[in-house]
């Protein structure tokens, strides 16, 4: 309601190999700056999983509430991106957090109107 989210892979090179290196391939989920970051009305996050398996990536506001699911239920290993269109969301600072069966992991993100 409000969000419109569009998951879709992306190449294993767009990620760089620092983040490949301490994330996915140290056997754990890694999850990429949200980008732009501040935004205006779109933001991108990306994730890599080393494997297959349940993950749940979803927005908070400052107060910690959620106020959407950006991905869930099972992935395949590699790297996902998702596109987050903030349109109706105020401005503030938002929390991004994946978590997978042995990570979770949290990314900032400044909203500005």
């Amino acid at each position: 309601a409000g969000i419109t989210i569009r998951e879709e892979p992306v190449l294993r090179e767009a990620l760089g190999a620092a983040a490949v290196a301490e994330g996915a391939t140290a056997g754990r989920a890694w999850l990429e700056p949200v980008r732009p970051n501040p935004a205006t009305d779109r933001a991108r996050v990306r994730f890599t999983l080393p494997r297959s398996g349940a993950v749940s990536l979803a927005l908070f506001d400052a107060t910690g509430r959620e106020v959407a699911v950006l991905a869930s239920g099972l992935h395949d290993p590699g790297s996902h991106e998702v596109e987050i269109d903030d349109a109706r969301l105020a401005s503030g600072i938002y929390w991004c957090r994946l978590q997978t069966a042995g990570t979770t992991v949290g990314r900032k993100l400044l909203l500005i109107r």
